[in-house]
């Protein structure tokens, strides 16, 4: 708090030879009465305005305070890896996936005692799924010759498979195998599942191998 400046003293005109008398007026200097007053209303708001400054609360002085320069606090960059294809599993398109978007891709209920683990346990039976004693060469007409569901052959990739004993575990039905019943199915193997390995599959089930003519 600043000290307030001394207040000018009242001069008093008063004679020694008057000075019992009460009843003559006093002489009082008007100048320095009127500077004094100012003085004190000087000194009266002086202490008003602190004592208001001092009763602010701390939202209103934090609201009497002038606006600065707002500060933004830079974002981080965005470490969000994009998924790709190849990190989605089952893969888009792959064997997993069962709407996939390749033709003649349908898949048909399998009786029980038919899933592809039934399949697995019976190519390690020991059982003979060939129906032929060994290897042999077979032309386009004697594969033609084995088109029936009870006799099943197709030729895939130069080998022919003898597919009877598979017709019933096959993922896409008795029908879609009986396409290429009788004929050489590469082209329509490849085109509805290219990533089956089928030496794995049909093992046991090799006959031979496709020729042009014996």
């Amino acid at each position: 708090m600043s000290i307030p400046p001394s207040i000018p003293e009242l001069k008093l005109d008063v004679s020694d030879s008057d000075s019992d008398s009460d009843d003559r007026p006093l002489n009082v200097d008007m100048q320095n009465l009127k500077l004094g007053s100012t003085s004190s209303e000087s000194i009266s708001s002086s202490l008003s305005v602190s004592s208001s400054s001092s009763n602010l609360s701390p939202a209103s002085a934090h609201a009497a305070r002038p606006p600065s320069a707002t500060f933004k606090v830079p974002l981080p960059p965005n470490k969000t890896k994009v998924e790709t294809s190849r990190n989605v599993f089952p893969m888009l398109g792959g064997p997993q996936r069962a709407g996939g978007s390749l033709p003649g891709r349908r898949k048909v209920p399998l009786g029980p005692g038919f899933s592809p683990l039934d399949w697995a346990r019976l190519t390690m039976s020991g059982q003979n799924l060939r129906g032929v004693p060994q290897l042999a060469r077979y032309t386009l007409e004697d594969v033609a010759q084995h088109k029936k569901r009870d006799d099943l052959w197709m030729a895939i990739q130069g080998k022919v498979y003898n597919v009877t004993q598979y017709v019933k575990f096959h993922p896409g039905g008795a029908g879609q195998l009986m396409r290429g019943a009788g004929k050489d199915a590469t082209e329509l193997f490849m085109k509805v599942h290219p990533w089956v390995n089928i030496d794995s599959l049909l093992e046991k089930c090799h006959v031979g191998y496709l020729v042009k003519d014996k």
